[in-house]
């Protein structure tokens, strides 16, 4: 999500386009999920109440995994190893039981930086159009700038450190629901049924 503002057309018919949002913020939205069992709806309850119709922040997954910088076996990415979590409902950390990549901060870099070093100790090299995030934080890889230098939106949300960890197989981003919406699913005889939910960053 971005806003633009415009500084009007010249008589060349160039315009000047100014962001003022600071670079956006992420949008994810996961549309029709199907819910085949009774632990399946009332977990999904279970997170509408927690969720508070946009209150309260959670981390959300950024499902990018089919484009992330996958180390080649062969001729394909390596296939990811098994998610592992601490709770089936109200997990507190998710991840890859083996991550195939592996990523840090090469330089402290400040808020609102839009270049940053990145070493890659495992995975394939960066080309751009990888999204990561630091520190609950999401990012997209722009460019390659060389000698481990990277251009990246939106700006930093936050100072990073060097040695800070980059998950580019499992990022996820702090969020809330998107306020007001009540996703409670319609079920089919009280069963199943489909449901989707919208989720807006917390950039604050």
């Amino acid at each position: 999500m971005e806003s633009v503002i415009s500084g009007g057309v010249a008589l060349s018919g160039e315009e000047d386009v100014i962001a003022t949002d600071g670079g956006g913020r992420w949008e994810i939205a996961f549309e029709g999920v199907t819910l085949r069992t009774p632990a399946q709806i009332k977990a999904w309850e279970a997170w509408e109440g927690y969720l508070g119709r946009g209150k309260t922040d959670c981390l959300v997954p950024i499902l990018s995994l089919a484009h992330a910088n996958r180390p080649v076996h062969g001729r394909l990415p390596l296939v990811a190893s098994k998610l592992v979590y601490d709770d089936p409902v109200f997990p507190t950390s998710v991840a890859y039981s083996a991550s195939a990549i592996a990523a840090t901060i090469g330089a402290a870099a400040a808020l609102r930086a839009t270049i940053v070093a990145i070493t890659v100790a495992k995975g394939a090299a960066l080309v751009g159009g990888e999204k990561f995030s630091v520190g609950g934080r999401g990012y997209r890889v722009v460019r390659p700038l060389g000698a481990g230098f990277y251009q990246i939106e939106p700006p930093l949300r936050e100072a990073v450190s060097a040695g800070a960890t980059c998950i580019f197989d499992w990022p996820f981003i702090k969020c809330r629901s998107a306020p007001g919406e009540s996703w409670s699913p319609a079920l089919q005889f009280g069963r199943r049924g489909e449901a989707s939910i919208r989720f807006l960053e917390n950039a604050a």
